[in-house]
């Protein structure tokens, strides 16, 4: 039984890997700002979060939030967030350069905000696309934005204040494969059914050999 079984246990494994991948992964490290952790909840410190660098432009160091701050919003995901800054002697923006495997779409989503109350200005730079963020407002609830952008081998999304209003907020950046080229629910079940069916024949296969 130890004969037939086993194949068939790895290649299961394999398949839920490729699903697993085929799902989608972010690509952007150290998404939420949590890394490194600040050891004391509602504080900030002037610093880059891990596996984030400094933009050429930037004056200062971004700063990092822990929890709650008077007069600013709770973190969207997670304990933190991270402030890059909007005036001229407070630019903090911040990059992360990674690798595309798959070429393709890719769906940034990411969340911003600010002093509550406040407006603020950014721009968001990925494969070559640049967007403004210019009408912004600080709130008590986070708002969401999504940027498509056909990309291959390495690539950098940056993140950089302009000048106007408050300091931006940013927080739960994602960058997955377009869930166009994502199989939906029942055609990863299809692929599922389709290779355990195999697996059946190899197993009874093995089990006339054997």
């Amino acid at each position: 039984m130890k004969t037939t079984r086993t194949p068939l246990i790895l290649a299961i494994g394999v398949l839920a890997a490729g699903i697993s991948s085929a799902n989608g992964q972010n690509l952007i490290s150290n998404a939420s700002f949590e890394d490194p952790p600040l050891p004391t909840p509602n504080t900030y410190v002037f610093e880059l979060p891990t596996d984030w660098n400094q933009n050429l432009d930037a004056n200062s160091l971004p700063i990092i939030f822990n929890g709650t701050i008077p007069g600013w919003p709770s973190p969207e995901q997670g304990n933190q967030l991270l402030d890059i800054g909007n005036s001229s002697g407070n630019s903090a923006g911040v990059n992360q350069t990674f690798t595309v495997t798959v070429p393709g779409t890719y769906d940034l989503t990411w969340y911003d905000n600010a002093e509550i109350g406040e407006p603020h200005t950014y721009s968001v730079s990925l494969g070559g696309t640049t967007v403004d963020f210019t009408n912004g407002v600080g709130s008590t609830t986070w708002t969401e934005h999504e940027l498509s952008v056909v990309l291959s081998g390495s690539a950098t999304l940056t993140f950089d204040p302009i000048l106007g209003g408050v300091d931006t907020l940013l927080d739960n950046v994602q960058l997955q494969p377009a869930q166009a080229s994502v199989p939906d629910g029942a055609g990863t079940f299809g692929l599922l059914n389709l290779a355990l069916g195999g697996m059946a024949v190899l197993a009874r296969r093995l089990r006339r050999h054997h």
